[in-house]
């Protein structure tokens, strides 16, 4: 019996982007691959997955009509893109949501500076110095984001910063304890990764008199 053409290539393709999705978010989430890069090449392989599923369905109209072969082949097509999108898909509706910035601080009329991290970021990586049209989007989306009180001497408080960023597990770049006998706070620059691999900075750990800001 004679197998749908387009039975076949729903399969090919669905599994190429499927293959190309996991790989993008694996090199991204344990390699230094560029994230640019990584966004692409999960768009095209979504782009590769809706190509599947409609390529299923055509054949799976022609195999309807001419009784050709390959259901099985065009089913395979639709089922697998689904399986892999069906997770990403699940957070598009809480995405819409979201204020359209890409970072977020404590506190928005000085928000801690990155130094060391700013260093080790590519040319092509979004700055790191806080953007002040955020301010607005964030201070609407998130209220209760502000500066963290705690009742501890300036030396104490660091070293609880230290011990989150510990079990949160961050990677800190760089760690600078406040000097006993000066004004001036600890700072701490550190990063952590979603599970897609975005990186998120966590901004400071800055330790001034009775305050730790984060």
């Amino acid at each position: 019996m004679i197998v749908a053409p387009l039975a076949r290539w729903s399969s090919r393709i669905a599994v190429f982007s499927a293959s190309l999705l996991v790989v993008a978010v694996a090199l991204h989430r344990l390699t230094s691959f560029p994230t640019q890069v990584a966004v692409n090449l999960f768009a095209v392989g979504a782009a590769g997955a809706g190509l599947a599923m409609l390529v299923s369905l055509i054949a799976l109209v022609q195999i309807w009509r001419r009784g050709l072969a390959g259901a099985g082949l065009a089913a395979f097509g639709i089922v697998l893109p689904i399986l892999v999108l069906a997770w990403p898909l699940t957070f598009v509706p809480a995405f819409l949501k979201l204020p359209k910035i890409n970072d977020i601080t404590t506190d928005v009329a000085s928000p801690p500076r990155f130094i060391a991290l700013a260093k080790q970021r590519t040319s092509d990586a979004n700055p790191v110095a806080y953007p002040n049209r955020f301010a607005q989007e964030q201070q609407k989306a998130y209220p209760d984001l502000r500066p963290f009180v705690v009742d501890r001497g300036v030396e104490e408080a660091f070293e609880l910063v230290e011990e989150v960023a510990r079990k949160l597990k961050w990677k800190v770049a760089s760690s600078e304890p406040p000097a006993s006998k000066s004004a001036k706070g600890g700072v701490m620059e550190a990063t952590d990764q979603t599970t897609f691999g975005a990186v998120a900075c966590p901004r400071g750990a800055v330790c001034g008199g009775r305050r730790c800001r984060r």
